[in-house]
């Protein structure tokens, strides 16, 4: 299990993904997005929830945080020809492509600009181990970076106040000296503007005992509905119980 700082990960964003490696027989598995605990806790077990489609309000981006993915990986190889150190995968990053399956949000030069920006297209470095025969670890990452949400919601407006974004993911690492991808991993965030976001008026006005829903432990804005307040600095989410100035 591992904890992570929504606040603290940010995409190392490369403009270059270049090459092309044999996956083979899938020596590493990307399972599934978990759902974070308390403290954003990752487990790194496969008997706990995960999250099988991702929402992430617009909101995120006024606090510089994109949607936080957390997958979880396995080692499918076997030692029994082998050492656990010769079949431990060290997993260095991940090379993320987001798409539009809408065909109508961006054209074709903005598209290929937000490429050039490196927004839909780029390498997010991290580390860690999966020992074999079955290992798992779980890790974490900006999958739809922060002034992506800014562009999209430039993009929702009228009734269009959803967009759909899907991204596709494949892990990198090493084994035994030699590189290693995971299969293609596609996962589905829709981005919105306030739906997740509750406003429940001013800070002072709250009533005592109050029990703010607070959204994801990774980040507030994404995959949960999150209770926010008015306060002189604007609004604070989750929301938190002040006293009205004396």
């Amino acid at each position: 299990m591992i904890r992570l700082c929504a606040f603290t990960l940010a995409a190392a964003a490369t403009a270059a993904l270049s090459g092309c490696v044999d996956r083979g027989d899938e020596a590493l598995l990307l399972l599934r997005n978990q759902l974070p605990g308390q403290g954003c806790m990752i487990s790194a077990s496969e008997d706990d929830p995960f999250v099988a489609a991702g929402t992430i309000d617009t909101a995120s981006a006024q606090a510089g945080v994109g949607y936080m993915m957390t997958p979880l990986v396995a080692n499918t190889t076997s030692t029994d020809r082998a050492t656990d150190l010769q079949r431990t995968i060290i997993v260095q990053g991940a090379d993320v492509d987001l798409s539009f399956p809408s065909g109508t949000l961006f054209d074709a030069t903005e598209l290929q600009q937000l490429r050039d920006d490196a927004l839909t297209r780029f390498r997010v470095r991290f580390s860690g181990s999966v020992k074999p025969n079955g290992g798992t670890a779980s890790f974490g990452f900006e999958l739809v970076p922060s002034p992506l949400l800014t562009r999209i919601d430039a993009k929702l407006t009228g009734g269009n106040d959803r967009a759909l974004v899907l991204g596709q993911v494949v892990i990198f690492g090493e084994m035994g000296g030699g590189r290693i991808e995971s299969q293609e991993f596609i996962y589905p965030v829709t981005v919105c503007r306030g739906c997740l976001v509750n406003d429940v008026g001013a800070c002072a006005a709250i009533p005592g005992g109050f029990d703010a829903r607070e959204g994801s432990p990774c980040n507030p804005y994404q995959d949960g509905v999150v209770d926010c307040c008015q306060s002189a600095g604007g609004l604070v989410c989750p929301a938190v119980v002040s006293s009205p100035p004396q």
